[in-house]
């Protein structure tokens, strides 16, 4: 007993110690990558010891409790933005003739960091607005904790923070201590806790998903204002200096409050909730943009006016081809006897489930994705829908479509859900005017009440019981439903996606989307539908949401009208870059205008296809493990995107290395018509030595073809002398003997 008692001991204290040998040297070895990752990207912060960084991976996770998404509603909110014409180019309310920001706090192991900053924002504003510097208010952050029921300590929005100050007030600290602990009642706060609360007009955005440092520099002059950011790994040992991103993934997200900027380092001055140890003093400074920060920023406004706003016109519908751009003016009035104080902001409702080769079943498939992220965005919802099909006379209709679906994991969902982001397929009966989910033959949902399709506030407020597929299909499916029960002349096939606020693509680069390809509606041997990607025309696309609008822009965003005045605003509509096909956006005014809706001028615009525009986008699939003497051949597809017919013109495959053209083949295309394909396949090509290849393809530019970006697709292609095993003869090698 006695020796087995003090072996296991001793073999405990070892296992111990070895453990703890272990951990510190995993923490050396990050804080040593970091720090050669600030070297190699020249960044200009240094790495520094505190409490924080003495947190393992999940507790430090744990104290980063934002969700950084997209605005809750950005017609529903509305702000006070006054135009200064020069502001400075160093600006900090700690050091304004007095310092107007209230001590730096500390949330402790609990992740309120939205509670925190909205209160540092409510506390400098109440200061600033009242012209007290350093008065010692200190408003309850456990308040908003035990009795607001908008967050706890595992994460909440600074926006419904704000709102719960708005509506309810908030008590001093006095009131309700502090306890970084959200399962305390709220009946331990103080009786006479309403005589004691401060409260808020009101709030609303400054900017939307689109970073504005101009607009945030309005709104900071006036305040301090809350934000939120992507919190990467490295900034788990922040010590001082003006970070940027340089090393690691993402953790979570953060808020805290910007109480000023300067030009010359082109950062933000930062009041963190980490204590004072922590940073600089309980502050940091970081780069204009970086991590996101600078997005859907809350600003507090002072009063309302009434009746004050309105355009010229109550919408704008735009027509271009092209490159083409439009200047048109529009009119703002302001019709009350105050001062109007306004920001315009922009942003278009994406229509994403888009005709595309990427990842096609055949060819061109339906993606819902976007090409410039490699995948979808938080907070999505999209539909794909057919057009009206009558099947009055059908006996046993069966849809049939190709699927493929790389979606956020479905593991650890809330209850009542049992998945998170989704996609799934719903039916109509009258002509689109109501939907309701169905249920597949095969492949069957792999989830039974998906969180983004239902949640109130972090996904679309359907309710739970909505079914559908997450996780990864594992390569593309043959989808089949029963469709018997609904027998009408006037049915509608839905594709749909949702996402919710917090994960996506940017999170995990393999969750790719949505696709759909060759779909078909049959009677048994009946075809009553068919609908491949190759011809998008008929089929429409519908999607909720905000994101920047590029092809808008407007001069006089940040300003003021005096009674009774008007300005005109210019704006500058740009088809550059944009898809063929229709696009929608608004023009938001947020104000102190008290009307129960934000003002919002809708712009509709058309982008039709130019006379000539040849695209071409290269259909292979490298396999990087080539072998010396492997062979190769290269494949293209070849895009008619103009208005009229593409004749006689080449496109060339060229194979290089270092510059050098090894390989050169070209192919003659006698006619395309407008908005059709073809593939195109080159001479076969054998690969004579080890290293990188690029093949490139080229098409000629013809006639009035203005948009010379597309003509142009290049794949890259690793060649090596290494066999994997000699498991599989790939008839590179003979033998004899």
């Amino acid at each position: 007993m006695v020796a087995f008692y003090y072996g296991d001991y001793y073999s405990m204290k070892i296992t111990i110690a070895f453990f703890l040998f272990a951990t510190a040297l995993f923490a050396e070895t990050t804080v040593e990558q970091i720090r050669n990752a600030i070297l190699t990207h020249q960044a200009h912060w240094e790495i520094g010891e505190s409490w924080v960084s003495q947190l393992s991976k999940d507790e430090f996770r744990d104290l980063c409790g934002t969700l950084v998404n997209s605005p809750i509603d950005p017609k529903a909110k509305r702000i006070v933005l006054q135009n200064q014409q020069e502001l400075p180019s160093r600006f900090d309310w700690r050091n304004n003739h007095g310092d107007w920001v209230t001590p730096v706090r500390n949330q402790g192991n609990c992740g309120s960091c939205w509670n925190f900053s909205a209160t540092a924002q409510v506390e400098a504003w109440w200061q600033i607005k009242n012209q007290q510097p350093a008065s010692g208010i200190d408003l309850s952050e456990q308040f908003v904790l035990s009795c607001g029921n908008v967050g706890d300590c595992n994460g909440g929005l600074v926006e419904n923070a704000l709102s719960f100050y708005q509506n309810s007030g908030i008590p001093d600290e006095a009131c309700f201590r502090y306890a970084a602990d959200d399962e305390l009642s709220c009946s331990e706060a103080c009786d006479d806790w309403q005589s004691r609360a401060v409260s808020i007009p009101g709030w609303g955005y400054i900017t939307l998903e689109e970073i504005n440092i101009d607009n945030i520099k309005q709104a900071v002059y006036q305040h301090p204002v809350s934000v939120s950011y992507t919190v990467f790994q490295d900034f788990h040992y922040y010590g001082g200096g003006v970070y940027e991103h340089v090393w690691g993934d993402v953790v979570a997200g953060h808020a805290v409050l910007i109480v000023g900027w300067d030009d010359d380092l082109e950062c933000w001055i930062c009041k963190n909730s980490w204590g004072d140890s922590w940073g600089e003093q309980g502050y940091f400074r970081i780069k204009w943009g970086d991590s996101g920060m600078g997005a859907t920023v809350p600003f507090i406004y002072d009063e309302l006016i009434t009746g004050a706003a309105s355009f010229s016109i109550d919408s704008l519908s735009v027509t271009l081809t092209g490159t083409e751009t439009k200047e048109i003016p529009v009119t703002l009035h302001n019709q009350s006897d105050d001062t109007l104080e306004y920001a315009l902001i922009d942003f278009e409702v994406p229509h994403v489930f888009h005709v595309e080769s990427y990842n096609a079943f055949d060819d061109f498939s339906w993606w819902c994705g976007s090409p410039a992220i490699g995948g979808y965005a938080n907070h999505w919802l999209q539909y794909l829908d057919t057009p009206v099909i009558n099947l009055s006379s059908s006996s046993a209709p069966e849809l049939q479509f190709m699927v493929y679906w790389a979606i956020e994991p479905p593991q650890n969902a809330t209850f009542p859900y049992d998945g998170w982001d989704g996609a799934n397929v719903w039916i109509s009966t009258d002509s689109g005017t109501t939907f309701q989910v169905i249920s597949p033959s095969f492949p069957a949902y792999t989830c039974k009440s998906l969180w983004a399709f239902g949640e109130v506030t972090q996904g679309w407020n359907m309710g739970p019981g909505i079914a559908g597929w997450a996780g990864n299909s594992d390569g593309w499916l043959a989808a089949e439903f029963d469709l018997s029960a609904f027998c009408s002349s006037a049915v509608v096939i839905r594709f749909a996606f949702a996402s919710d606020m917090g994960f996506s693509t940017a999170d995990d680069p393999s969750v790719i989307g949505f696709f759909v390809d060759r779909i078909r509606i049959v009677d048994g041997m009946i075809s009553i539908f068919t609908h491949d990607g190759d011809h998008p025309g008929e089929m429409k696309t519908k999607g909720f949401g905000n994101a920047p609008a590029s092809w808008i822009q407007t001069d006089s965003a940040v300003d003021e009208l005096p009674p009774k005045g008007e300005r005109q605003i210019n704006l500058l509509i740009s088809a550059a870059g944009i898809e063929v096909g229709e696009h929608f956006g608004y023009l938001l005014l947020s104000s102190n205008d008290a009307r129960p809706e934000e003002l919002t001028l809708p712009i509709h615009l058309t982008v039709e296809p130019p006379s000539a525009d040849i695209a071409v986008q290269h259909r292979m699939s490298v396999n990087q493990g080539l072998l010396v003497g492997s062979e190769i051949q290269p494949s293209v597809l070849v895009r008619n995107l103009g208005a009229d017919p593409a004749k006689d013109f080449h496109v060339t495959c060229s194979i290089s290395q270092d510059r050098r053209v090894l390989h050169c083949d070209s192919i003659l295309v006698h006619t395309l018509a407008p908005q059709q394909y073809e593939r195109l396949e080159f001479s076969f090509w054998t690969l004579p030595d080890t290293g990188e290849y690029q093949i490139h393809f080229d098409a000629d530019l013809i006639e009035n073809d203005s948009i010379s970006e597309n003509n142009h697709s290049l794949v890259t292609a690793a060649c090596t002398s290494l066999v994997d095993d000699f498991e599989n003869d790939g008839g590179n090698w003979h033998f004899r003997g």
